[in-house]
């Protein structure tokens, strides 16, 4: 009976192993799919498409805070202090956490080059 038990949980063991290896690969896909981003559609979470992030680009409400981060750091690129205007300045996430619902701290406004530099 012992050898029974030994058996199953070992084979119950190395099926969970064999699915655990491919959880990061299943997430990818619906990721990129946009499955798991329409599940969290509305909550404050990082997970956002690239179609909803450029949608929420062109948002007022997305303006609104440009607007405040730009304000907020004089229209100065904060790593090589380059005046930009509104149209040479990038405002960069610096986290992705509050996506949709920033808090100022969360942004910071970047010259292109230096928001290139980010990006790399």
């Amino acid at each position: 009976m012992t050898n029974k038990f030994t058996i199953y949980a070992v084979g119950l063991l190395l099926i969970l192993v064999i699915i655990s290896a491919f959880i990061p690969y299943i997430l990818g896909v619906l990721i990129v799919l946009g499955i798991i981003s329409t599940l969290f559609k509305g909550r404050k979470t990082a997970y956002m498409n690239y179609a909803d992030y450029q949608d929420y680009l062109k948002s007022e409400k997305w303006y609104a805070i440009r607007l405040k981060v730009l304000t907020r750091d004089d229209y100065t690129c904060q790593h090589c202090h380059f005046k930009v205007t509104s149209y040479t300045a990038n405002v960069h996430h610096k986290t992705y956490a509050r996506l949709g619902d920033e808090e100022l701290s969360d942004l910071i406004t970047l010259c292109i080059p230096c928001h290139e530099k980010e990006h790399e």
